[in-house]
């Protein structure tokens, strides 16, 4: 049991209970300041002590608990009165900033779509991995192959590997800064609406 001090100073006091005694309706209650020591303060069935925005008991504070209390005293009277209890809450913890990572997304945009300043028409003499051979009326022409060539056949966003010998075609292409001719875009197949 911690021995009585001082009386509680009038006000407001703040700290955690140190402890009471007497009965549930008359009695001494016992409250440590910030600086450690501990002050007491008379309470009865009248003072009003919450916990949980409920009323309640003395008895059903602990030790601990951290108090709130209203003090008062006559004028001309050394003892302390309990008005009012309040246990407090602990305050929310303080949550350190966390700093979100924010990596730029990528955009979704596609790469721009390369034209070419020349236009052909005519069937697959050979394809390979590099390159595509088309036979024109002015000739057979080979086109380089880009990363980003696009093969489309009947209207269909389609592959290298669909493009055949003996095909018939459609070429969009470019002169690169060497001067050979680069296949931007290979059309074939029906392309008229039904």
């Amino acid at each position: 049991m911690v021995a009585a001090g001082a009386e509680m100073p009038s006000g407001y006091f703040r700290g955690p209970m140190a402890g009471w005694e007497g009965s549930v309706t008359k009695g001494q209650l016992r409250a440590r300041s910030a600086t450690g020591d501990v002050f007491t303060c008379g309470f009865d069935a009248k003072s009003y002590l919450e916990f949980d925005k409920q009323r309640v008991t003395v008895d059903k504070l602990r030790e601990g608990d951290p108090l709130e209390v209203l003090a008062y005293r006559k004028q001309g009277e050394t003892e302390c009165y309990v008005l009012s209890l309040t246990v407090v809450p602990p305050p929310a913890p303080v949550r350190p900033n966390r700093r979100i990572d924010v990596t730029p997304v990528k955009s979704a945009r596609p790469a721009p779509v390369r034209h070419g300043n020349v236009n052909a028409a005519g069937v697959v003499v050979r394809v390979n991995g590099n390159s595509i051979a088309v036979r024109t009326r002015s000739g057979d022409e080979t086109f380089l192959l880009r990363r980003d060539t696009r093969y489309f056949g009947n209207g269909l966003r389609m592959e290298l590997g669909d493009v055949k010998v003996n095909q018939r075609l459609a070429v969009e292409a470019g002169r690169n800064i060497d001067g050979q001719l680069e296949a931007f875009q290979l059309t074939w197949g029906e392309l008229s609406a039904r």
